[in-house]
């Protein structure tokens, strides 16, 4: 499969600019250890009609709609740390990347090939200016594909620091929306004010590499683990009965530990053991989970909270 760029470092600016008060966004302590990655979903679409010509009329209204989604979600539109701070979004209209690509295969082929084929050309990567600093990293990510026959694949990206994929559904809902009914439609209004109900704690930075960094000589794979509830059942089994024998003073035998507990625990322990094999030491490891945290505090969060899930 060949895809042919047609346009690369197009910026789709918001339709109308941002007003100067908000032109300044801080990021919550939840954002201050995300790395500038992007995590994104392909859509597909089926050509509406069989004319491949009519693609290219979807693909404009598509370019049209965003800008005017960007005036709700305005923050996308900005850059991350170009004032030297990190932890603050300026959201100065600078545009969200849009690319416009060409497929010299069909869509069905491309889906009844499992999708596996090529699948990475359909993403896109951060187009930088000189220098390759952060602040230059557009925070938003398009690329729009359009197969022979008229199919399209959308691709949607989003810097990790300042939105989840919670985030980025709501996103991708109100500009649905606008694409097909307009921008007066979308009843999602998000809030941008998780920065002061969870302010930066004053800690260093990690040192994150930026996107263009990740790759080369280097070899990402991706697993995917699955365990059935009767294994589930039978670890549970083993463990409450290890640890409550070992120690019947305490209240941990009475626990029935999670799956997710479980599971947790199971994985942790053999990372633990290759990293000690590998450096022959016993190291620290942090392992994070991702919650809703609607229901995990007692701050009052708003429903429409941006980045908060």
């Amino acid at each position: 499969m060949e895809v042919q760029v047609r346009h690369n470092n197009k910026l789709v600016k918001p339709s109308s600019p941002t007003p100067s008060h908000l032109r300044k966004l801080k990021l919550s302590f939840i954002d201050q250890h995300q790395g500038p990655y992007y995590p994104g979903i392909i859509f597909y679409y089926h050509a509406a009609s069989g004319d491949a010509k009519s693609a290219w009329t979807r693909v404009h209204r598509l370019e049209e709609s965003l800008a005017e989604t960007l005036t709700i979600f305005y923050p996308l539109a900005g850059r991350n740390g170009e004032e030297g701070d990190n932890f603050v979004v300026t959201c100065n209209d600078q545009g969200a990347q849009f690319v416009k690509t060409k497929v010299n295969r069909r869509l069905d082929e491309h889906l009844l090939d499992g999708g596996a084929s090529g699948s990475d050309m359909l993403l896109t990567r951060p187009v930088v200016s000189t220098g390759e600093v952060r602040s230059s990293l557009p925070l938003l990510l398009v690329q729009v594909n359009v197969f022979e026959c008229g199919g399209l694949a959308v691709s949607v990206q989003c810097l990790h620091a300042v939105s989840d994929m919670s985030s980025i559904s709501k996103f991708i809902h109100a500009w649905a929306t606008t694409s097909r009914e307009g921008i007066t439609k979308v009843i999602i209004r998000p809030s941008f004010d998780t920065g002061s109900l969870f302010p930066i704690k004053e800690e260093p930075e990690e040192s994150f590499p930026l996107p263009m960094e990740v790759g080369g000589d280097q070899k990402l794979v991706l697993k995917r683990f699955v365990f059935n509830a009767e294994a589930l059942s039978d670890l549970r089994a083993k463990i409450m009965a290890t640890f409550g024998s070992q120690d019947k003073g305490s209240d941990f035998h009475k626990k029935r530990p999670s799956r997710v507990e479980l599971v947790t625990a199971l994985i942790s322990r053999a990372l633990i053991s290759i990293d000690q094999a590998k450096t022959g030491q016993l190291r620290p490891m942090v392992l994070v989970h991702s919650v809703n945290f609607h229901t995990k505090t007692q701050i009052p969060i708003p429903q429409n909270a941006y980045g908060m899930d």
